[in-house]
């Protein structure tokens, strides 16, 4: 094999490493966002948790992720 060719393989088994790596990343910060906003709620809205985590989710889905942690979740008519 070439060596651009072995470069092509080697980088492509490395993005999908970071990838997943990313992936789980991710996935523990949307646990801990709830666990952070329930410890002062008015200290850690949405804003602030969106610059900690330096945006690497919106303020929208911080916002609809952690309204319970914070009790700000909107309740269904039929109380749910």
């Amino acid at each position: 094999m070439s060596d651009v060719v072995e470069e092509l393989v080697a980088r492509a088994r490395a993005a999908k490493r970071h990838e997943a790596a990313y992936d789980r990343e991710i996935a523990r910060v949307r646990e801990l966002l709830p666990v952070v906003r329930a410890l002062d709620p008015k200290k850690y809205g949405p804003k602030v948790l969106e610059g900690m985590i330096e945006g690497v989710l919106e303020r929208g889905t911080i916002s609809r992720l952690t309204a319970e942690a914070a009790g700000t979740a909107r309740k269904h008519e039929d109380g749910t």
